[in-house]
């Protein structure tokens, strides 16, 4: 029986063992050896690597981009002006490679076939359905179709047509506050944020909200950097890279 009761403990060691061994094999293939099958296959069909970063490959270069020229998309930009005839833009991503459609006819293509051939990466943006949860941004196929058309009235030209004095005045009051400051101290990131967030807000509360603050910051600014941390946040812990970003924690 002492036999028979080590071997049992040995085998289920070695059970462990094996099943442990298996799921890092899947992880290095998923993040690694998968990623460089896709490149080569985009390769021949023409498109080759632009950017190569081990794991979070594009978003690194976003970072880069924002940390040394204030826009997260500068190096898009400027592939486009050094060849307008650039048709796609191909970098990594967690294992998988990312298309940047940069053809305005490409991006015509794809958005008519977007929600019957396509899916959202659910990995990404685990974080923001577990804030702001599934609204028509992130819904798929039927449940997409019928927030859609729930919400398409709203934007209907009628509707559109009498947003349009909201919209002036907010940007007239931003272009007010603006020339009163220099130049080269104003970030018109932020300030296009504030705009955007002061219209949508007036536009369904219609109440003035550029006066209210959030941790020292306008509120409509302190709701875009808050949306852009929690898009971040799973890059800022390893073990979503292994385990999903479903369980990260927001900060």
């Amino acid at each position: 029986y002492m036999g028979s009761s080590i071997m049992l403990e040995v085998s289920w060691w070695f059970v462990i063992k094996c099943l442990l061994i298996a799921w890092l094999g899947f992880k290095v293939y998923k993040l690694f050896i998968r990623e460089w099958i896709y490149i080569a296959y985009y390769w021949r069909q023409g498109f080759p690597l632009d950017d190569y970063f081990p794991l979070i490959g594009g978003f690194w270069r976003q970072i880069s981009d924002e940390k040394k020229y204030g826009d997260c998309s500068f190096t898009p930009k400027e592939q486009v002006r050094r060849d307008p005839e650039k048709r796609i833009r191909v970098s990594t991503n967690l294992g998988n490679v990312d298309l940047m459609l940069l053809d305005p006819v490409l991006v015509d293509e794809f958005y008519k076939v977007a929600t019957t051939h396509y899916e959202k990466e659910r990995t990404m943006i685990a974080n923001f359905l577990r804030v702001i949860g599934e609204g028509i941004v992130f819904q798929e196929g039927e449940r997409w179709k019928l927030h859609r058309k729930i919400l398409s009235s709203a934007f209907d030209f009628s509707n559109l047509r009498k947003m349009a004095p909201i919209v002036r005045e907010v940007v007239d009051e931003h272009f007010q506050t603006m020339s009163q400051q220099p130049l080269n101290r104003i970030k018109i990131m932020n300030e296009f944020q504030k705009m955007t967030g002061d219209i949508v807000l007036r536009t369904f509360f219609g109440r003035n909200f550029s006066q209210l603050s959030l941790d020292g910051k306008p509120l409509t600014l302190f709701l875009a950097d808050f949306l852009a941390a929690v898009a971040l946040q799973p890059l800022k812990n390893p073990l979503s890279f292994l385990f999903g970003g479903e369980k990260s924690p927001v900060n």
